[in-house]
């Protein structure tokens, strides 16, 4: 493919989102496999700022954090995909840009969150707005439609029952985290970014789109298959990726630093067989597989045979993912996931080879 088919964009905005995220989930991310089971060591200058840095911000604040950027339901990521589309440079434009949005417009996108609703629940602007005018619909929808937490299913119905001070909130938490915390360690951050993209674009250089599609192939079939693919390189967001379609069918890209040296690196040796070992020893991935084998399904429907919460089944498929076990695909803007029987024959007879 032609480099025309993906655009970098290197804004700090993203990392005002995803240290906030990383700050709420930094004990999670430090328990994953990475470190107990792959001996993986976190990036220790990001794991000494989240310390450092939740040690200054009061309780309020962090209660604030956990409603907004909980992994279970990432309400607040839900809008950094919007960010390559917006022709604004610098946080102070962007949290403007935040005021002049309409509260629905950020609730549309919290309840998208996740795998949102199933497949055959059409969610605009108009769907949103009529929840918002009756409580009880509202009520049903969540509890019904969506596959979140009790916590968080009750996080979103109060957002649902006082939009406006939903936002309001919303932006608060936003305003004050950047006064306080993070313009402090803005220009140290900048630099981080700078480096990491010079890094990548050296990579790029040399190697083309085939480098991108090779690191987006863990997460989908058929990367930058797009009209258009917006790539960004994260640094609070390290050993991680997140995938998003955009209204108009662009795909988004935003790629933790470090996994592709993470994930990229350990599939022909022992490691890479371990792992696919490890994938596959547990019940509810044996499920989703069985599932898979079956049809192609998309998240939400996974979670809802299965009776699980789509921040689970999100883990599990994630897990399937990165062994290319399974395949994601997109249809109508939406992810669904597949299994390639032949592939994933492949995968096991090759890990199987490996091992012995």
């Amino acid at each position: 493919m032609s480099s025309k088919n993906y655009k970098l964009d290197k804004s700090v905005i993203y990392e005002l989102f995803l240290s906030l995220f990383r700050l709420k989930n930094d004990k999670i991310i430090k328990l994953e496999d990475l470190e107990l089971k792959k001996e993986i060591k976190l990036d220790k200058e990001i794991v000494n700022w989240a310390a450092e840095t939740m040690v200054k911000i009061p309780q309020s604040k962090r209660e604030m954090i956990a409603k907004y950027f909980n992994e279970e339901s990432y309400f607040g990521l839900c809008l950094i995909s919007e960010i390559p589309k917006l022709e604004v440079e610098n946080i102070e434009d962007y949290l403007q840009h935040l005021k002049e949005k309409e509260a629905v417009d950020f609730l549309k996108k919290f309840t998208e969150s996740g795998y949102g609703p199933s497949s055959s629940e059409k969610l605009d602007l108009l769907k949103v707005k009529s929840l918002i005018a009756n409580e009880k619909k509202a009520a049903k929808f969540v509890n019904e439609k969506l596959n979140f937490s009790s916590a968080q299913k009750w996080n979103l119905l109060q957002f649902y029952f006082e939009p406006e001070a939903m936002k309001n909130e919303f932006i608060e938490l936003l305003e004050w985290y950047y006064k306080n915390i993070f313009s402090s360690d803005l220009d140290w951050i900048k630099d981080k970014l700078e480096n990491i993209n010079d890094n990548y674009q050296e990579n790029l250089n040399r190697y083309g789109t085939k480098y991108l599609e090779n690191i987006l192939s863990k997460l989908i079939d058929d990367p930058l298959a797009g009209e258009q693919n917006y790539i960004a390189f994260s640094y609070f967001y390290e050993t991680r990726i997140l995938n998003s379609t955009l209204d108009n069918g662009d795909s988004f890209y935003l790629i933790g630093f470090r996994f592709p040296e993470i994930f990229a690196a350990d599939e022909e040796g022992l490691l890479g067989s371990l792992e696919i070992f490890k994938a596959l020893a547990d019940e509810t991935r044996l499920n989703i597989i069985s599932l898979l084998a079956e049809k192609t399904m998309y998240g939400n429907e996974l979670a809802e045979q299965l009776n699980l919460t789509n921040a689970t089944i999100s883990h599990h498929v994630s897990k399937l993912l990165m062994n290319n076990i399974i395949q994601a695909q997109k249809e109508n803007n939406k992810l669904y996931f597949k299994l390639n029987k032949n592939k994933f024959k492949t995968a096991v007879l090759k890990a199987v080879n490996n091992l012995i």
